[in-house]
C-alpha cells in the first residue's frame, strides 16, 4: 500500500493506483482478519526427516531431475504451479479486477 501512496502522491488522481491500492488494503485487511499468512514464528516444524537418496526440497510425488539436466519450460512451469499457495478464488479475484482496472485505464 505504502508504494501505491508514494505513486498517488507523485500523481494524484491516478485511477489505476488508486484501485491497486484499495486491492492491496482489502487485501491485507483479509489476511490480518484470518490471522496473516504463517504463525508469526510462534510455531516450529513437526520434524525434519531426511531420506537418503531423496532431494530434502523436492515435494511428494516429484521426480528428482537435477541428474538428468535442465527441465524444459513446461516442466518447469508445471512445477512452479504446483509450489504456488495461492486459493484459486484469491488468484481470481486478483486477475479479474486487474483485468478490470486496466480494462477501465485504457484510453
Amino acid at each position: 500500500m505504502a508504494r501505491y501512496d508514494r505513486a498517488l502522491q507523485l500523481r494524484p488522481g491516478w485511477e489505476t493506483a488508486q484501485v491497486n491500492r484499495e486491492i492491496a488494503r482489502q487485501r491485507a485487511a483479509r489476511v490480518k482478519q484470518e490471522g496473516g499468512e504463517g504463525t508469526g514464528g510462534q510455531l516450529s516444524a513437526d520434524a525434519i526427516v531426511f531420506t537418503q537418496g531423496k532431494n530434502p526440497n523436492q515435494q511428494e510425488g516429484e521426480q528428482d531431475t537435477s541428474a538428468e539436466g535442465a527441465m524444459s519450460d513446461a516442466e518447469l512451469r508445471n512445477r512452479w504451479l504446483r509450489r504456488v499457495q495461492t486459493a484459486p478464488a484469491d488468484f481470481l479475484r486478483a486477475k479479474f479486477a486487474y483485468q478490470a482496472a486496466m480494462k477501465d485505464s485504457k484510453p
